[in-house]
């Protein structure tokens, strides 16, 4: 065999492929935003052609649709009552658990930020859902 023939790729089934793509989102999201997050860029990250991309997703709004919801309850984590405690003490732990939570959370972060900075209505379904809650 030649060094210089290209290596055939690896097949990868539809599952492996899905979880590339959004762990290419998920890396390029919490390093660039959602702003500056493209679909050029998740394709080289998950080293997919365009056409797969386009086969799950009409754009990088719809990607970003299904990204965001399961970010949409969040507050979930943090809100855990606990009968044994006062309500002042309930709502001091649920404070301090939504803080540590945002502190941890790099996509939490720049979902919120891309939810300050424009009116789209995925921001508005994700802004809505948790104020909702």
């Amino acid at each position: 065999m030649e060094n210089n023939k290209e290596e055939k790729r690896t097949r990868r089934d539809k599952e492996t492929i899905e979880n590339n793509i959004i762990n290419a989102t998920r890396n390029l999201v919490e390093t660039n935003g959602f702003f500056n997050t493209t679909v050029s860029a998740i394709i080289q990250k998950a080293d997919i052609e365009s056409a797969v991309f386009y086969n799950r997703y009409k754009d990088i709004d719809d990607l970003f649709d299904r990204f965001t919801r399961s970010y949409d309850y969040w507050v979930n984590d943090a809100a855990k009552f606990d009968p044994n405690l006062t309500p002042y003490q309930n709502w001091e732990n649920i404070i301090v658990n939504l803080i540590d939570s945002l502190n941890n959370d790099a996509i939490m972060q720049q979902l919120l930020l891309w939810e300050l900075s424009e009116d789209n209505w995925i921001t508005r379904r994700t802004s809505e859902n948790r104020e909702r809650f």
